[in-house]
């Protein structure tokens, strides 16, 4: 992934909190860690009622933990900047649609969230 910064702005939750605490920070850029995985340059994102009932806590009660900072948004468009080896719908350059829900219901702890410069997102949830 050359030519891509290390670090990138993100907006997050820092613990569990209403969105008037989100802070927009500096974060390590998503990395492929799947050959099914794209990398994604976000230049649009929404953000849903459950980002922020997930932010403020509503996830306690169901098994796993959260991971602060939590990176906020499940779903964003933009262009490709990079592809795993086994993508083959998708190439650098490309504009997408995409949600990062791999296996789990309401992404509820999915990692990288889309309110942010960079996103990763398996091929399968890419449009």
């Amino acid at each position: 992934m050359s030519g891509l910064p290390s670090t990138m702005r993100a907006l997050v939750a820092p613990k569990y909190c209403a969105p008037s605490q989100y802070e927009v920070i500096d974060v390590p850029l998503p990395t492929i860690k799947n050959p099914n995985e794209i990398l994604i340059r976000v230049y649009a994102a929404g953000l849903q009622t459950g980002d922020t009932q997930r932010a403020k806590g509503a996830s306690r009660i169901l098994p796993g933990k959260m991971k602060f900072p939590m990176k906020i948004g499940v779903e964003g468009s933009g262009v490709v900047a990079a592809v795993g080896a086994s993508v083959t719908k998708f190439k650098p350059g490309d504009e997408v649609y995409a949600v990062a829900m791999p296996g789990r219901p309401i992404n509820l702890f999915a990692e990288d969230g889309f309110v942010s410069q960079y996103a990763v997102a398996p091929e399968a949830c890419v449009l």
